[in-house]
C-alpha cells in the first residue's frame, strides 16, 4: 500500500466541502484513506464521489449506520480486501501483509467497549500480532489526562484504563506526529475545552515509508543534566506507557528505548536551548523582583521573589552541566 491520509470530515454533502477535499487528496500521492462523518445517504454516494473526482472506489458501512459512519476511499493501484465491518469499524487489507482498520468510536462509553471488543477480537482473529496494523480514526477517548485541557481531569478515568488496556492487548501505539496538541474543541468560548479524540489529526497524512538519513546525521546524545530536571521522569513514564505492550523481549526493550530519543531530545530543546541567553534574561527578572520586594515586601512579591530565584538557580546548574 501508498502512503496514506484519513479525515474525520464533519458532513460532506456541502458543494463547499468537495473541491478543498479534492485539491488536498490531489496534491498528495494517497491511493487509499478513510473519511469519517460524511453525513452522506447511500443514493448520494456515488455522487459524492464523482464531486471529489479522482477514480475512487469507496468501501462503506452503510448496512450498520445509515449516513455513512465510514467510508475507506481507494484507487489503482491499490486493491482493497474486506475483512470485517461493524457499525464502528471497517478492517480491510491490500490482500499482502498490510492489515488497515478505520473506525468512529461511539461517545457512548458502553457503546464504546464495544469497539473495544471487536477489536480484540480483529487482533486475534486475523493473526495481527505478526501483521502491519495501522487503526486510525476518533477513539472518543483520551489516554492520559494531559490530553485534554480540561483542568479538572487530574487522574486517569475508568474509560481510560479500558482504552489503555486495549493498546497493551493489541501492542498498539501512537506512531510519531506533528500538528496541534488537541484534535477536538468544543467550540464554547465561555468553557473552551480541547482534547486528543482522534489519534490522528484530521485532515492527517501518514508516510508508510520514510526515505533513509542522509550522510552526517548526527547521533542521539544523552545529557545527564536531564535527570535533573523536574519534568524527566514524567516524559519517561508517558513514552515508555505510550507504546503499550510489554518489554518481554530484548527487541521489544530496544524498540521502548528508541520511542524515548523524541522526547528526550524535545525535553533538552525546551528547556536548554540558548541557556546562556536563557539564563541571562532569568537573571534580568531575578534583579527586578528584588527590587520590587524590597520596595514593597507583600507576600506576592516576596514569593515572586523566591520563584525567580528558584527559576535563575535551575538554569544556572543547567548552564554548568551543559558546559562542563
Amino acid at each position: 500500500m501508498s502512503d496514506t491520509f484519513f479525515w474525520n470530515v464533519r458532513g460532506l454533502n456541502e458543494p463547499s466541502k468537495h473541491c478543498p477535499l479534492s485539491n488536498w487528496l490531489y496534491r498528495r500521492p494517497v491511493s487509499f484513506g478513510a473519511l469519517l462523518e460524511t453525513h452522506v445517504k447511500v443514493e448520494s454516494k456515488h455522487h459524492i464521489l464523482s464531486a471529489i473526482r479522482g477514480g475512487w472506489s469507496v468501501v462503506t458501512n452503510y448496512e450498520f449506520s445509515d449516513l455513512g459512519k465510514i467510508w475507506v476511499l481507494f484507487r489503482a493501484p491499490t486493491q482493497v480486501r474486506v475483512l470485517f465491518k461493524d457499525l464502528q469499524s471497517i478492517t480491510c487489507d491490500d490482500g499482502t501483509v498490510f492489515c488497515y482498520t478505520a473506525m468512529y468510536a461511539s461517545n457512548d462509553e458502553d457503546t464504546r467497549k464495544e469497539l473495544w471488543i471487536s477489536l480484540r477480537d480483529t487482533y486475534a482473529s486475523f493473526n495481527l500480532q505478526n501483521l502491519p496494523w495501522l487503526v486510525v480514526g476518533d477513539f472518543n477517548e483520551i489516554l492520559h489526562p494531559d490530553e485534554t485541557s480540561n483542568a479538572n481531569i487530574s487522574s486517569t478515568t475508568r474509560g481510560m484504563r479500558c482504552f489503555g488496556d486495549l493498546l497493551s492487548d493489541t501492542r498498539l501505539f501512537d506512531l510519531h506526529w506533528t500538528g496541534p496538541k488537541f484534535t477536538w474543541l468544543n467550540s464554547r468560548p465561555s468553557d473552551p475545552i480541547g482534547k486528543k479524540l482522534d489519534r490522528y489529526h484530521s485532515p492527517g497524512f501518514i508516510k508508510l515509508s520514510s526515505d533513509p538519513p542522509s550522510f552526517g546525521t548526527r547521533p542521539f546524545r544523552f545529557y545527564n543534566l536531564l535527570l535533573k530536571n523536574s519534568q524527566f521522569l514524567n516524559k519517561v513514564e508517558q513514552s515508555w506507557s505510550v507504546v503499550g505492550f510489554r518489554a518481554g523481549s530484548l527487541r521489544d526493550f530496544g524498540y521502548k528505548l528508541k520511542n524515548l530519543k523524541r522526547p528526550m531530545k524535545s525535553l533538552l530543546k525546551d528547556n536548554y536551548s540558548d541557556i546562556e541567553k536563557r539564563v541571562a534574561v532569568a537573571m534580568e527578572d531575578l534583579s527586578l523582583k528584588q527590587l520590587l520586594a524590597l520596595n514593597d515586601p507583600s507576600s506576592l512579591n516576596v514569593q515572586n521573589e523566591v520563584d525567580a530565584r528558584r527559576v535563575w538557580s535551575e538554569l544556572r546548574v543547567a548552564e554548568d552541566s551543559f558546559f562542563h
